[in-house]
């Protein structure tokens, strides 16, 4: 559905013009999922039913035949399209007929429902209004789900409603259709006419730019503007967040963009957004910000769910926020729109509660809205909760989007956790124990396919070893997808697909279709990812400890990101680490062709930060016992010159606990504070509190390389005067990893350096990063590992590694350290 107000028209399609119409009165997932399984396998039904009706028919007879119309009401323009089942005509070329399609499980106990009814008529209206008819013929058929050519011509295999109905009748109805949609082409007019041209020539909301961030403002516009991907590193201290959204905005006002998606990867970002977005307000850009908040963050009533915790479960009989929701969404949306523009969380929350509907649902409605839409990378790229509304193959909302992808060094990981999937048989397993025994079509169905995942095992021979208890362990990997075990897994889904729709309006509490539902969702994941499947992914099952898990694993993400990022007329990723940045482009699936890299300096002094590599010790695995002494050794050299608050990185928890064990018996006198695995949201915040601005007292953390401490983490002034990293930053060596760098070894003939050297440098940035905060920030850093003299990492050095000191000796490591703790204090 789009809106032009300079020509006053409206283009929207049959469906989604019945779908806003006749909507149902409550909001209910469980429902959604049986109409979009429906949809899925009707598709198929359809074409075989329409070539039998084809054949039977007197009449000349077209199927899947395209229709617009251009419509005038209520002072609007309308173009309407959409695609007729089948129209019957008569030797001349008038309509005779049209036919709408369904599938259904019985087709002889089904009756015509409201939204179905309105489609036909629609599609009957369209063509009575373009050959000027009086009356029409329609046919409302239903048939039965699973269809073949065998089977069509078979009795009960569909059931025709037909009607003849009067153009009159027909107009009435068409019309009051149009009537539903005149709240939208109101917002969106305001839209168009007031708020759009609002951020028009708006000032840069700051006194004057720092330095770099003109530059940044200008090529943001021109790639916007030239439909380009642009990939920045721009280090902290430069604004990247304005510097970004506002000439978005600014493109946005002229027409380059209809709707902006700011991504991130973590909520303290999304916040910075907001208030960028907020001073932008208060210069005159007076555009509709929202914040989209989690699903699971968002709902009101969780429903405890037996494998991941707290979940939703969005049905009418058990959650009162579903029950009369497209009875009062509009209302809720409007009072929000009267009370102001930007939309946090917290205002939908207290609006849903007074309307007592759901703050999720209400949060995505009024994102249609609005201008800016600040969310996670998952809403996006994830294949599972992507906004399907703006991203699926058949949006509702279309438009020229626009992305900007802060954190963008994330992505890559983040995207191969999206495009991977497994199935563990520990999880189908417990399943099997809580299915109820009325239920024994699924039951063997299930019991059937976990013998049929513990017969993978046979994959595993060649690799088959026992461990330290003496179990036995294996795995097996292939760049090719398993089709037999894939055709499994569709064939358990084809039964779990009709269970849920056997149950899906059951009132009874008892019911498993909850449990359906899950296993569904596990099939479903991995029948997605399987379809996707190319030289990026890789195969897996692993054997271990008499358990079974098939993974499909996303080693190169480029190719399922260049589809997501096409969805964009620009997309914008920028970090203060995208080194070097062809990785980065390769990775997220730019071509040379439609990219464009930046990089900037700091704004800060550069004599204000002091870089140490000491490059007398080894870090590699096989190194680590004998170095953790050096280790403490270095962590007390760098602490001793000046009081405060530091940071020590490791690569792994294991050698942090090795140096940790030394350091406290040799000084067991400093303050420590340790990372430990699994650590709460409190937890995360007490840690990051035990590092206070109070000077002349010393603390020391112990942190893991990659981890939520080194990233992300702002700690200016005196909280951080210092960070020491052990180690150049690689990820754990792992078949997988081994893998993922023969694979870009062929595409790029750099396999290492993508599988391993790039992210872990990367890493290492990004801890470096903690350190100068402000420009007013002084700091050191010291880098352990005597690769950090290498070539292959000189390339990599930012340019505020441009005075790097390398010492060879301790004693060298305390004199660089000291001299620049003494030159600071003149």
């Amino acid at each position: 559905m789009n809106y032009y107000s300079s020509k006053k028209l409206l283009e929207i399609s049959v469906g989604e013009l019945c779908f806003i119409s006749h909507r149902s009165r409550d909001l209910d997932y469980s429902r959604s999922f049986v109409r979009f399984a429906e949809a899925h396998e009707g598709s198929a039904c359809h074409r075989i039913l329409g070539k039998h009706l084809s054949l039977i028919s007197n009449a000349h007879y077209e199927t899947e035949r395209h229709l617009t119309v251009e419509y005038e009401y209520c002072g609007y323009r309308y173009r309407i399209t959409g695609y007729a089942d089948g129209i019957a005509y008569s030797v001349d070329g008038v309509p005779l007929s049209v036919d709408e399609y369904k599938t259904t499980h019985d087709p002889s106990s089904k009756k015509p429902t409201r939204i179905h009814k309105a489609q036909l008529y629609c599609y009957a209206f369209m063509l009575a209004f373009q050959h000027d008819l009086t009356s029409i013929d329609t046919s409302l058929i239903y048939c039965k789900r699973n269809l073949s050519a065998d089977t069509v011509s078979s009795d009960g295999a569909y059931t025709a409603h037909t009607e003849t109905l009067s153009v009159a009748l027909l107009r009435k109805t068409f019309e009051k259709l149009l009537d539903y949609t005149l709240w939208y082409i109101g917002h969106e007019e305001l839209r168009q006419t007031h708020i759009l041209p609002s951020a028009k020539a708006i000032p840069f909301p700051y006194p004057s730019l720092r330095s770099g961030q003109s530059e940044l403002v200008k090529e943001s516009y021109r790639c916007i503007k030239n439909g380009k991907r642009l990939f920045v590193q721009a280090p902290t201290g430069i604004g990247k967040t304005m510097s970004v959204l506002y000439p978005a905005v600014r493109a946005l006002s002229d027409g380059y963009c209809d709707k902006i998606f700011y991504l991130t990867a973590k909520s303290s970002t999304r916040k910075e957004a907001y208030n960028a977005a907020s001073k932008l307000f208060e210069v005159g850009a007076h555009i509709r910000t929202l914040i989209l908040n989690a699903k699971n963050i968002m709902c009101r009533e969780p429903v405890k769910d037996f494998t991941e915790g707290d979940s939703t479960k969005c049905d009418p009989k058990y959650c009162v926020y579903a029950r009369g929701y497209n009875e009062k969404a509009k209302c809720a949306i409007d009072e929000l729109l009267s009370m102001q523009n930007c939309f946090t969380p917290t205002v939908i929350l207290k609006i849903a509660e007074k309307y007592k509907i759901c703050p999720y649902e209400l949060s995505l409605d009024l994102s249609e809205i609005c201008d800016l839409i600040i969310c996670d990378y998952n809403y996006v790229f994830d294949p599972t909760v992507y906004l399907r509304r703006y991203f699926s193959e058949t949006p509702t909302h279309s438009g020229k989007f626009l992305f900007l992808a802060d954190e963008a060094h994330n992505l890559p990981d983040r995207a191969r956790d999206m495009y991977s999937a497994e199935l563990k048989s520990t999880d189908l397993e417990r399943l099997y124990t809580l299915l109820p025994e009325n239920e024994p079509l699924l039951l063997k169905a299930l019991g059937d396919f976990i013998r049929q995942m513990y017969a993978l095992k046979k994959l595993c021979r060649d690799d088959l070893t026992k461990d330290a208890d003496g179990k036995m362990c294996g795995f097996w990997l292939d760049k090719n997808l398993y089709e037999p075990f894939v055709d499994q897994v569709k064939r358990l889904k084809g039964i779990t697909d009709r269970l849920r729709n056997k149950y899906a309006d059951t009132q009874e509490h008892a019911s498993p279709l909850k449990l359906i539902e899950k296993l569904n969702y596990f099939l479903s994941r991995f029948i997605r990812i399987a379809d996707i499947f190319d030289d990026g992914f890789l195969n897996c099952v692993e054997f271990n400890h008499g358990k079974i898990t098939v993974k499909l694993y996303c080693l190169d993400p480029s190719g399922v990101l260049d589809k997501c990022l096409s969805k964009s007329v620009s997309a914008i990723m920028f970090s203060a680490t995208l080194t070097p940045p062809e990785y980065f482009s390769d990775l997220l699936g730019s071509s040379k062709k439609n990219t464009v890299t930046l990089s900037l300096s700091s704004p800060f002094p550069k004599e204000n930060l002091r870089v140490v590599a000491a490059t007398s010790v080894s870090t590699r695995y096989g190194d680590r016992e004998k170095s953790a002494k050096k280790i403490a050794n270095y962590i007390a050299l760098t602490i001793s010159h000046k009081i405060g608050n530091y940071i020590v990185y490791f690569p792994s928890y294991s050698y942090m606990t090795d140096v940790l064990d030394v350091f406290r018996s040799k000084y067991p006198n400093v303050p420590l504070l340790i990372q430990k695995p699994d650590m709460t949201a409190e937890d995360r915040t007490n840690f990051i509190n035990g590092f206070p601005e109070d000077v002349g007292k010393m603390r020391v953390g112990f942190c893991v390389l990659g981890g939520s401490f080194s990233e992300g983490v702002d700690l200016p002034g005196t909280r951080l005067i210092g960070v020491i990293i052990v180690g150049v930053g690689l990820p754990g060596i792992s078949n997988e990893r081994n893998i993922m760098r023969d694979h870009f070894q062929n595409k790029y003939e750099r396999g290492y350096d993508y599988a391993y050297t790039y992210p872990g440098m990367n890493n290492v940035l990004q801890a470096v990063g903690r350190v100068i905060r402000t420009e007013n920030d002084k700091g050191v850093v010291l880098l352990i590992d005597d690769r950090y003299e290498t070539p292959t990492y000189q390339e990599l050095f930012p340019d505020t590694f441009s005075e790097i000191k390398y010492a060879h000796t301790p004693k060298e490591v305390s004199d660089c350290i000291g001299s620049f703790w003494k030159n600071t204090q003149k």
